[in-house]
C-alpha cells in the first residue's frame, strides 16, 4: 500500500491549508483540497479573521469545518447548496477539548464580543447544534462578510438547533 500525501502550507501563523480544508466526517473520502485551490483568497481572509478572534479570545480554536467541496456539502447533514462553506468563506470552529454546550455558549459569547469591540467585518455568526454520527454535536459557524457576502445578509447572529434557524440579532457593519 501505498501511503497518501496530503498537501500542506500555512495561510497564516496558526492556520494551514490541511485545517481549513479537512472534514470531521472521517467516513467520507472525498478529496477536498484539489477544489479548494481555487479559493484560496477567501481561504486567505478567512484565515485572517480566525487570527483575530484566537489573538483577542486568548487562546487557541478547532477548524473541523472549513472549505467544503460540493460533493462534501452536499453529503454534510444540514447543509445548504447556497453555503458559503463552498467558496472558502466559512468555518465551523469550537475551543480545543471536550464538545460540550457550555464550550460553545463561551466561545460564542467571546468571538460576538470580538465582532462587535473589534468592528471586525462578517456575515454571520451562528451557535450550531444538530444530533449526528459524526464529529461535534455543539459547534459555532463563522463567515465572512462583505464583500464575500451580500451586505444586506451581513452581520447575523444566529442560533441553529437541528436545521432550525433563529435570528437573535444583527450587528451594524461599517462601510
Amino acid at each position: 500500500m501505498g501511503s497518501q500525501v496530503i498537501e500542506d502550507f500555512r495561510i497564516t501563523p496558526h492556520f494551514s491549508f490541511y485545517e481549513l480544508t479537512k472534514t470531521s466526517n472521517a467516513a467520507l473520502q472525498i478529496n477536498n483540497r484539489d477544489t479548494a485551490r481555487s479559493f484560496l483568497g477567501p481561504l486567505k481572509s478567512l484565515a485572517e479573521s480566525l487570527e483575530v478572534i484566537r489573538a483577542d479570545i486568548g487562546h487557541a480554536i478547532e477548524v473541523h469545518s472549513g472549505f467544503r467541496s460540493p460533493a462534501l456539502n452536499s453529503e454534510t447533514a444540514g447543509s445548504s447548496m447556497k453555503s458559503q462553506h463552498m467558496r472558502g468563506e466559512a468555518a465551523d470552529i469550537s475551543d480545543p477539548g471536550p464538545d460540550t454546550k457550555e464550550s460553545v455558549d463561551r466561545l460564542f459569547y467571546a468571538i460576538e464580543c470580538v465582532l462587535v469591540n473589534r468592528k471586525l467585518p462578517f456575515g454571520q455568526l451562528i451557535q450550531e447544534s444538530a444530533k449526528r454520527d459524526y464529529g461535534r454535536v455543539y459547534w459555532v459557524h463563522f463567515s465572512l462578510g462583505a464583500p464575500w457576502r451580500d451586505k444586506a445578509r451581513c452581520g447575523e447572529v444566529l442560533t441553529m438547533l437541528d436545521g432550525k434557524y433563529t435570528l437573535l440579532r444583527k450587528i451594524p457593519q461599517e462601510g
